[in-house]
């Protein structure tokens, strides 16, 4: 629960943006696993930002989701993501609300397929421009990854931690390969993060931005596509879109596997 001086210290910073807000509504988000969220609306119920609570997960650590959450919104500050509002190191970040409808929810045709390669090329190449992803970089994620997993007190499967052992041994080589086309991923591309609004894509919840090649992106989207039923799938290069979707398949699962342990339910299986 955010304390209410925060609150206060949070609403003064939406009415400066936003201007003459003379009532403010808190409204827990249901969606989403690892953080809190809260919905803040004004009078008549309008919509104007999201309260964004970095919470501990045990592999993923919170600081760090917060830092690669903030730098992404920062460097697509309103082309392709939300405007921030207000920041509390290492844990709290508010951005502006988008109002839209989510990916899985539109019907599909041509143009919003469009917009979608669009965008997600866009990803790539603005982070080209702003920040520069070293191979060493991708190695370290994974090899901390790893060890984040053996020390879990979860226990997670023996079998998948050394099935992404295996991933990253072969990814040396990829990544030597395909060096030049080294740039920050989104990690997280659901389709519920996609959200089109006025004619635009607008993607939210960018804490696992990080170091990789562009076809870890595809390869995820293309992943949760088929979980929800989407008629769209992104093309990548056919000598590594197997390896990727291998990828993705064993870090979705262990994080099922962890989620189920720590709430004791089931999450949906793919």
């Amino acid at each position: 629960m955010i304390q209410e001086s925060l609150k206060k210290e949070i609403e003064i910073a939406v009415n400066q943006r936003l201007k003459n807000q003379e009532y403010f509504k808190w409204e827990p988000i249901v969606a989403g696993y690892t953080n809190e969220k809260y919905l803040i609306s004004g009078k008549n119920k309008e919509p104007l930002a999201v309260c964004k609570i970095f919470t501990e997960d045990g592999i993923y650590h919170y600081e760090q989701r917060f830092e690669r959450e903030v730098q992404a919104l920062e460097v697509y500050d309103g082309s392709i993501a939300p405007k921030i509002i207000w920041k509390k190191e290492s844990e709290i970040v508010v951005y502006e609300y988008v109002e839209g409808t989510e990916l899985h929810h539109l019907k599909f045709d041509v143009s919003i397929s469009e917009k979608l390669e669009k965008m997600i090329d866009s990803i790539h190449k603005i982070s080209d421009t702003k920040r520069k992803a070293m191979k060493t970089d991708v190695v370290l994620f994974y090899a901390k990854l790893v060890q984040s997993y053996e020390k879990s007190e979860l226990g997670y499967p023996t079998k998948l931690i050394n099935k992404l052992k295996d991933l990253i041994n072969q990814q040396k080589e990829i990544l030597d390969e395909y060096q030049e086309k080294l740039t920050y991923v989104h990690g997280d591309l659901i389709p519920p993060n996609f959200i089109l609004s006025d004619e635009k894509l607008v993607l939210i919840d960018w804490e696992f931005s990080r170091p990789e090649l562009p076809f870890f992106d595809y390869q995820y989207f293309n992943y949760y596509s088929k979980a929800h039923d989407l008629p769209f799938k992104l093309e990548t290069e056919e000598d590594v879109q197997d390896f990727y979707y291998n990828v993705v398949d064993v870090l979705e699962r262990l994080w099922r596997y962890g989620y189920e342990q720590k709430n004791k339910k089931i999450f949906y299986h793919l």
